[in-house]
């Protein structure tokens, strides 16, 4: 829990000191990618201090890339 809130904290400081910047540069979209992101790797981040399983992108594309792997070993055999 304790590493929750340090990850909540942390992320207010990154969100403190950027946000206030591309606001006053008026760089609207680059405000919503950093606010997403962040979002993203807050959630992420707090999800694996509370051991809470987070899926794998490997996983996913595991399936699209072994065929072909296999492919390239049939080839080079």
């Amino acid at each position: 829990m304790l590493g929750a809130i340090e990850i909540l904290m942390v992320s207010s400081l990154i969100s403190l000191y950027e946000i206030p910047q591309l606001i006053q540069d008026k760089r609207k979209m680059d405000l919503i990618m950093f606010s997403l992101i962040l979002a993203i790797a807050t959630g992420l981040s707090i999800a694996l201090a509370l051991n809470i399983p987070v899926p794998n992108p490997v996983d996913w594309l595991r399936p699209i890339f072994d065929p072909v792997g296999q492919s390239v070993d049939n080839l080079l055999k």
